[in-house]
Formats: structure tokens, sequence, C-alpha cells
């Protein structure tokens, strides 16, 4: 329920916003932090029903097809309408991973009916602007140039998106938070000592990398077992029959098990127990996953890309890696199994590190950027 003695803070997202990891996780920490001082509240603009307790109001995608961009034009003044009833009283509208149904929430600030307008990027959204056609791409433009002001996760992500933009739009890198892990964490899943991959089962999360590098590591330590822990929004498109299909011929599919749509509260016993979590991605624009890890002091091996070389250094917290390096993989991953103490010096100064990067941090920080 809303509490009128303080100010409303709308978040605004494509999907309904429901517990665990990726932007999710994102909006439900900055949630948590926010509560003592705001009213935090989620407006969903996509076309399946939110939870309960969520507005909902379906925008068309301008440049997703000509059918939603007859819609835009057709329905626009009525959508205008109704994002300014919802928004009206709101200190701020903070879109996460926005595509161009967010034009509207654009030119509601342009006209002055939004009293501050953040735009919080991830990754994927920012590439899709960078790939677009260059009319889209000059809708992104405007779209983002509307803001007071852009977040992204990383400085490297912020550089991207400050490549299409006008200088004058403020964008800064401010690190996500991460949850803290619950007090119980479950048994061992399996007997079997293992690494652990969790990513999403897409390409660039180079999954492909790590399989095609575990036949090393297994002649070494032929009992371990390669697990993947992956969300899966699209079963037929999914890396994930990739990954068990180059297994079986690699012949070792009896080593390999791959997890669908694990509950996040679970996942954290899967990382506490694993030998090595590994994030072999090709592109990654924070990778909260291996702050996690380090929460529950477990080595970390992951490639140098994106926004990990930004809080995760070389040697001191864990070992980094070129993408699309299964040798390289293979090496770093042996040498956190062959030399444990040097494994547990890095732990320890990663878990150090992570009680940096809370909720809380990132918010202040946020709040500080956007003048809130």
């Amino acid at each position: 329920m809303t509490d009128p003695s303080k100010p409303r803070f709308v978040f605004v997202a494509p999907w309904g916003v429901t517990p665990g990891a990726g932007v999710n996780g994102v909006m439900l920490g900055m949630h948590a932090a926010m509560e003592k001082s705001y009213t935090p509240e989620f407006l969903v603009t996509g076309w399946l029903r939110p939870p309960e307790g969520q507005h909902w109001l379906p925008l068309p995608d301008v440049g997703f097809c000509l059918t939603n961009a007859i819609a835009f034009f057709v329905k626009w003044p009525w959508l205008l309408w109704r994002l300014r009833v919802l928004l009206k009283d709101a200190i701020v509208v903070n879109p996460h991973f926005a595509g161009l149904e967010c034009l509207l929430l654009a030119i509601l600030r342009r006209l002055g009916l939004i009293r501050k307008l953040v735009f919080s990027v991830h990754g994927s959204d920012v590439e899709t602007a960078l790939r677009s056609h260059p009319f889209q791409r000059r809708l992104y433009v405007f779209m983002y140039s509307s803001a007071d002001a852009v977040t992204a996760c990383s400085q490297a992500l912020a550089q991207r998106l400050r490549s299409i933009l006008p200088p004058s739009v403020p964008v800064a890198g401010i690190f996500n938070g991460a949850d803290r892990p619950p007090l119980h964490r479950g048994e061992r899943p399996i007997a079997a000592p293992y690494l652990l991959c969790v990513a999403s089962y897409v390409k660039i999360k180079g999954q492909s990398t790590l399989i095609d590098a575990f036949p090393e590591v297994l002649r070494s330590h032929p009992s371990l077992r390669l697990v993947f822990i992956g969300g899966e929004s699209t079963p037929s498109a999914s890396e994930r029959h990739a990954i068990l299909s180059r297994a079986t011929e690699l012949g070792i599919s009896d080593r390999v098990d791959c997890h669908v749509n694990v509950a996040h509260e679970l996942v954290w016993g899967w990382m506490e127990h694993s030998e090595c979590l590994i994030l072999p991605s090709r592109r990654e624009a924070f990778g909260i996953v291996l702050v996690e890890a380090a929460q529950v002091r477990t080595p970390v091996v992951a490639t140098r890309v994106g926004g990990i070389p930004e809080f995760l250094d070389h040697g001191v917290h864990g070992l980094l890696c070129e993408p699309d390096d299964p040798a390289a993989l293979a090496a770093a991953i042996l040498e956190t199994l062959g030399d444990r103490q040097a494994a547990q010096k890095r732990v320890e100064a990663f878990h150090q590190r992570a009680q940096d990067l809370t909720w809380d941090a990132h918010f202040e920080k946020f709040r500080r950027f956007t003048q809130l």
C-alpha cells in the first residue's frame, strides 16, 4: 500500500517483476534498499499480466514490427494520457531494460509531465540499440537523450552507450549490488566434486567454451562433474541442446549436467559446495553471480570482458582469461584446483571485496548521481 508520507519511485519494466537473478534481481535489490525513504512501485509495459500489486499498461514497441508501429501512432495520445495519470506524482520514473516502447516516457519528460526520468541499462538492451537500423537508432538516441540521467552497471557498458549519445547526456557506471546469501543454504546437492557455471543458456554466456575446456580438466581430475544452471525461456533456441550435443561428441556426456530454471534460493547451495564457479562469457555487463560466489567463499574463474575486470582483479580475487579460448580457460581452472592455498587467498580477498558491493551502496551512488 502506498505511503503518502514518502515520495513515489516507479520502476518501469517490460515484464512482471518476480524474485530471481538478472534484471529482476537488480530492481528488487534497489526496491529493498530504498524502502525507508521512498515508496517503490512497478509499472509493467509488456503484454503478459504482471503479479498482483504491479501497475500494468502494455505499450507497443515502435521498432519491433510494422503492426506495433501502427498501434503506437494510433494509440499514442491515449497511452500518453494513461502514463501521465499513473506517473503524475512520482518523484522518479526509472525504466530498466527499456525498448522503444519507452519513447512515450521520453515525450512526457520533454513536455515536463514527468519530474525525473532515469534509464538503467543492463547490457543486451544497449547492444540492441547499437545494432539497430539507423532510423531506430535515432529513436533510441532521442529516448535516452530525453532522460535526466542514464545509469549502467559498469564503466564498460556506460562507454558503449556513450558512443551513440551526445556528450550532454549524463551517463554513469554504477556497480550492481548482490543479495546476501541465506543463512541455511541446504545440503550438498550431489556427492561428487563439481565445477559450476550459472548463466542463462544463450550464446553470449560462452558455455560452449567451457564444455570444450572440460576434457582437459578431466585428465587431471577424473572424478569431477561439470554442472550448468541457467534460465531457458525459449527451449527450441537454447544453447543447452548444443552443450549436451557437444558433450556427447567429446565423450563426456556422463560427466555433464544441465539444470533449467533452478530457484534462486537453491542456487546458493550449488555455489557454496562447488570446487570453482566459472563464468566464461563472451560479453558481460557486470556478472552478479561472481559476487554471489565470493559471498559464499567459492573460487572463481571468469573471462576478461565487459565490467568483470572492473571489480575482479586477476590473481587477487580470482583468475581471468580471454573469451573463446578453451585452453586458457582449462589452464585457469586447473591452476585453481591445483593450488588450493593460493585459491583460498584469492577467495578471502574477493569475499572482502564483495562486502562493498551491496544494494545499499548501489542505491546511494544512484541517488547521488541522479540528485534525488
